[in-house]
């Protein structure tokens, strides 16, 4: 993986900052600062795909051959410090869930989770705040949030230190115009002074100017064996930007004596919507339960067909069979385990 620079002094322009080896198929996380050379009095403030600086970076993803990233630079002085944190949108839904896929430990009283700082361009905060009101200030502050800088988390915050934030970017919930306090992703101006739950470590003894709230959405997918016996996990992941949530089901781990499982649907009575084993699935509702279906296994009875004699002598069948398993309910054609003859002491029946 190449990192080269994007700045707008020529002679640091397009030169290569770095270059990280990765194995094919592992997957791709931000560089360490002791991995890419950064000019002295520069700081980075996003990661992206292109040269023009259009599309963010995601890292996470899995790397498959040579790639390149963009690294934009900005001198030093022209970068603001901004606290970042995480929510759910309701401060408590589905917070263990949260918690456990971002790695998150640390919650304070306000239901919001200190995640550490990003460095973001100073042209961002022209005019009043809120700051997000486009999709264009949304990947200039996604492309920076590529490299999240935890060492600013203190005292309780610490407990955040090894958050996936970072990793987990196209999830964030993108909303337009959100203040500070409304549960919502939102950059906006800080004048309360000091950090609320001192989680963040100030810079230079100064508060900062700037919050960034992040929203976050799961999906919870729980599994009823309706009638059946055994556990399934629920299934939690991050919503996308669209709503959803998307991946394979497991497979089926519920027994039922007598039954074979069919499959899964949305209504306890089977109707619904309806799912096949470890199927692909996309799912738009915060919590679906989803019932397993039983089909109930056939009941066989044995025939045996005995021969005697006029004189009820048993007559010894050669090459045939006497038996078979017949489903319950189903006619028996006895003929169709009937020799055409008969042998016994060499003579024909």
């Amino acid at each position: 993986m190449r990192y080269i620079a994007v700045c707008d002094k020529p002679e640091i322009n397009r030169t290569k900052l770095g270059e990280v080896d990765y194995l094919t198929n592992t997957e791709i996380v931000a560089p360490e600062d002791s991995e890419l050379t950064i000019p002295p009095r520069y700081t980075v403030t996003g990661y992206y795909t292109t040269a023009d600086c259009s599309t963010a970076y995601s890292f996470g993803s899995t790397i498959t051959e040579d790639s390149t990233v963009y690294v934009k630079l900005v001198k030093t002085k022209a970068i603001i410090p901004v606290a970042v944190y995480a929510t759910d949108g309701s401060k408590t839904g589905h917070i263990d869930d949260l918690e456990s896929i971002l790695g998150l430990k640390y919650k304070q009283p306000d239901g919001y989770y200190p995640i550490g700082v990003v460095y973001l361009p100073k042209s961002l905060f022209d005019g009043d705040s809120p700051y997000i009101n486009n999709t264009n200030d949304w990947n200039t502050i996604k492309a920076a949030l590529g490299t999240i800088d935890k060492s600013k988390l203190t005292d309780d915050g610490v407990a955040n230190k090894d958050n996936t934030v970072g990793s987990n970017l196209d999830y964030v919930q993108y909303d337009e115009g959100a203040y500070a306090g409304s549960l919502k992703t939102a950059m906006f101006d800080w004048k309360w002074g000091g950090e609320a739950y001192n989680a963040i470590s100030l810079i230079d003894n100064k508060t900062y100017a700037y919050h960034l709230d992040l929203r976050f959405a799961t999906g919870v997918i729980k599994y009823d064996a309706n009638g059946a016996t055994g556990t399934m996990t629920d299934t939690v992941q991050l919503k996308d930007t669209s709503g959803n949530i998307t991946g394979t089901l497991p497979a089926n781990q519920f027994t039922k004596e007598g039954y074979t499982f069919t499959g899964w649907t949305t209504e306890k009575d089977g109707t619904g919507t309806s799912y096949t084993d470890e199927q692909e699935y996309t799912i738009s509702a915060n919590n679906t339960v989803l019932y397993a279906q039983w089909e109930k296994n056939p009941e066989y009875y044995t025939v045996t067909v005995k021969y005697v004699d006029y004189a009820n002598r048993t007559v010894e069948l050669q090459d045939s069979e006497t038996t078979s398993s017949i489903v319950c309910g189903s006619p028996y054609d006895v003929t169709s385990i009937v020799p055409e003859q008969i042998q016994k002491d060499s003579k024909n029946y």
